[in-house]
């Protein structure tokens, strides 16, 4: 075995390999992406092929790492985890490593092995593997969530503190916005002073109008009494103005027919004989003759 006799030199290319691909502990906190397997993509319980590189998932996962070792009739038959560094061997299921203590403290010599012993060991070093394992993934998990947070954590930081920004900008506007409408309510104020000014003088004025329109409409009324009065006092004055000429045509037309008789009877022989009466204009209109007073 001159990998597993030189796994210890790191100028051995395979165990250099395993190291350069075996991620840390701060490589997975800070998401880097670890190796996996390459039949089933699995990042548990890698181990490499100490023959041909190959990266294969081991025991605790769905065991690739021994269908490799069985498809190469156990030529290829030691790995290293990635995660521990420690060699094992498919061929006599156990680590590489409690070989090697035995063979240092004497105990491989002939005739004093003890396979079940050496069984028990590994069986006890694999269960502390295990729990190490367990342990480590844990702490690197929860190292994981802590820096989450504290990721999140920032993140909520720097938003609530934008969210601050952004309010202390909105307050500042809304104070400026809250000046301008009382500047405006102000002035509106004063004007609506003003309009009521205006309107206290409109009213009083609107008053003073109604007053003149009383006024106007009581002397429209007495002119319009007078204007009717007059004009029946006038039209009682035609009529008896037509009247009185009506009257006068009559005597007028009574005298000229006196006239006209008078004339005639001028030449009438027994003039001095005869007496004419001449009547009064009324009783000519009423008679429209003369009358003649009898002969005594």
């Amino acid at each position: 075995m001159p990998c597993v006799a030189c796994c210890a030199i790191m100028a051995c290319p395979t165990r250099r390999a395993s190291r350069s691909t075996t991620p840390k502990p701060e490589q997975l906190a800070s998401d880097l992406v670890p190796p996996v397997c390459t039949e089933c993509h699995t990042a548990e319980n890698v181990c490499a092929c100490l023959i041909c590189g190959t990266l294969v998932c081991g025991r605790q996962v769905n065991r690739h790492a021994l269908s490799h070792c069985q498809e190469h009739h156990f030529q290829h038959r030691y790995v290293i985890e990635l995660e521990t560094e420690r060699v094992w061997d498919h061929a006599l299921d156990r680590y590489v490593h409690v070989v090697a203590e035995h063979s240092h403290s004497g105990a491989d010599k002939p005739g004093t092995v003890d396979p079940d012993k050496g069984k028990q060991v590994a069986l006890q070093e694999e269960f502390v593997t295990l729990l190490s394992q367990q342990l480590a993934s844990q702490r690197q998990y929860f190292q994981m969530q802590l820096r989450r947070l504290d990721r999140d954590n920032a993140n909520m930081y720097d938003q609530h503190q934008r969210n601050v920004q952004h309010l202390a900008q909105l307050q500042r506007s809304t104070e400026a916005q809250l000046k301008h409408v009382q500047a405006v309510c102000s002035e509106l104020e004063s004007e609506r002073d003003q309009l009521d000014q205006r309107l206290k003088v409109s009213l009083c004025e609107l008053v003073g109008l109604r007053k003149k329109r009383k006024a106007l409409s009581a002397t429209t009324q007495a002119q319009r009494r007078s204007a009717a009065q007059a004009t029946q006092d006038e039209a009682t004055l035609i009529h008896q103005l037509k009247q009185q000429v009506t009257a006068l045509t009559e005597e007028i037309r009574d005298l000229e027919i006196h006239k006209v008789q008078a004339s005639q009877l001028a030449g009438v022989e027994d003039a001095a004989d005869s007496h004419v009466i001449i009547t009064s204009p009324a009783e000519t209109g009423r008679t429209g003759r003369r009358q003649r007073r009898p002969r005594k």
